[in-house]
């Protein structure tokens, strides 16, 4: 028996259709649970990114033993902080605070800076900190991420203690 005869090769087309057919009804089961993956993994990436910038600013305040300011990225203006707690959502700037006043002047340089998330809101009691030579932050506060579409833990939270250290917790409501 020859196994390359003519009547091997290939596929029926009803075969093809049910094949395609199958393969429909999985990835429609399976679109849901992979749009939701994308929306909590941005919510996640928005808070770590920011718990990050927070470790930076509070790092480069103790090395260069000068004034270091995090704040939330007002919306559309670059290098410029932000007046409320909902521009965390915007992205942050870390830059060195010579004078201490929690603002860019023409003399200070930033450090780093992100400013392109998209889809994630934010609430805060607190639009920014400003680290000491000696790593103390002059407030405390929480900054919450909300994804409103993400299934399951769907906020974050970001506490900056009195002593400035951060923490990150879920919490499971927008």
């Amino acid at each position: 028996m020859n196994l390359f005869s003519k009547k091997n090769l290939g596929f029926s087309l009803i075969e093809l259709m049910v094949v395609l057919a199958i393969l429909g009804v999985i990835l429609l089961i399976a679109f849901p649970s992979f749009k939701n993956m994308i929306h909590g993994q941005r919510l996640k990436t928005q808070a770590n990114d920011t718990l990050a910038a927070i470790v930076y600013a509070k790092s480069q305040a103790l090395k260069i033993r000068s004034e270091v300011t995090i704040c939330a990225l007002k919306t559309n203006v670059e290098n410029q902080c932000g007046t409320s707690g909902n521009e965390w959502a915007n992205g942050w700037l870390v830059f060195v605070d010579s004078n201490g006043d929690g603002v860019v002047s023409e003399d200070e340089s930033v450090l780093k800076s992100r400013g392109d998330y998209k889809e994630v809101t934010s609430t805060a009691s607190v639009t920014g900190f400003i680290f000491n030579g000696e790593g103390i932050a002059n407030t405390s506060g929480d900054i919450h991420f909300c994804y409103a579409e993400a299934n399951g833990n769907k906020r974050r939270r970001l506490s900056l203690t009195p002593a400035g250290n951060p923490l990150l917790t879920s919490l499971p409501d927008c």
